[in-house]
């Protein structure tokens, strides 16, 4: 029915509508949107929404194969929203006419031995380095979803490296702090 298609044309745009509005009522500068790895409808929306968006990346084979995939998918996402903006401009609640722009990576969850990654992570994070640089970001490219190259400050489009603390998680959740608070009695033989 004519009422069913137009409550999903206003849809996606609801989304940003809300977003806006609750930045704008307690003066928010950024919005952060943690969403799961997923490729359903809300995630593709929430993403075609945003302004700005960061990988977050291990150094396992599963993430390698996933980046592949997203150098396919977002782009198609984005094209498709290019192509279609026109259909939502009449919504109560349009689609926003921004292009979602690649932050960068973070690489997290790894094991290091005397200072740096060790061996296997060490090969698979030099991995996801080349995969970002040489089939993700050449992907994006063609939709434009690219800041202009002096906005990107680091190498690799990798913006950190995040170590894995094992059980030290599990113990900041237990005593409710940050894991770097923990004491070496809370910490016990972690």
């Amino acid at each position: 029915s004519s009422m069913t298609l137009t409550g999903l044309q206003n849809l996606p745009g609801s989304f940003n509508d809300l977003i806006d509005k609750t930045a704008d009522k307690y003066s928010v500068d950024y919005v952060l949107i943690d969403v799961n790895p997923g490729l359903g409808p809300i995630n593709k929306v929430l993403f075609l929404i945003s302004d700005g968006f960061i990988i977050p990346t291990n150094p396992d084979l599963f993430c390698i194969m996933a980046l592949n995939s997203l150098s396919r998918i977002l782009p198609s996402w984005v094209k498709w929203k290019k192509q279609s903006v026109d259909d939502f401009r009449s919504a109560a609640y349009p689609l926003p006419e921004t292009t979602p722009r690649f932050i960068g990576t973070v690489i997290q969850r790894f094991n290091i031995r005397n200072g740096v990654a060790a061996g296997p992570y060490k090969n698979l994070i030099s991995e996801v380095k080349a995969v970002t640089n040489n089939i993700f970001v050449p992907s994006i490219k063609k939709e434009d979803m690219l800041f202009d190259d002096e906005k990107y400050i680091f190498p690799d489009y990798c913006m950190c490296e995040i170590k894995d603390f094992a059980t030290l998680g599990q113990k900041s959740q237990q005593y409710n702090i940050p894991v770097y608070a923990l004491t070496d009695e809370e910490i016990g033989q972690t």
